[in-house]
């Protein structure tokens, strides 16, 4: 549903960014989840929300800078449970 409703209305990736929760949960679901169905399906709507539903890189950009922001932190802590992180990085 989430990427549905920004591919309607993508100017609102831009207000998404600049809010502190988005990138928490961007983390939570990409790295923090126990289930790994929840984190695959997370990194396939991220990967679809930073591509495909603007016309710029900036969702993109954003993207790949957040995760590489905790890559030394919540990486290394839950690295078991980590691929799907590297797979919207890759």
């Amino acid at each position: 549903m989430l990427t549905v409703g920004v591919m309607l209305h993508p100017n609102c990736i831009e207000v998404l960014i600049r809010d502190k929760n988005w990138h928490t949960f961007i983390n939570d679901l990409l790295l923090i989840s126990p289930s790994r169905n929840i984190r695959m399906a997370a990194s396939e709507q991220f990967l679809l929300i930073s591509t495909w539903c603007t016309g710029s890189q900036q969702p993109l950009q954003f993207c790949i800078t957040l995760l590489f922001t905790v890559l030394n932190t919540l990486v290394l802590e839950y690295a078991e449970q980590s691929h799907e992180y590297f797979q919207v990085i890759i």
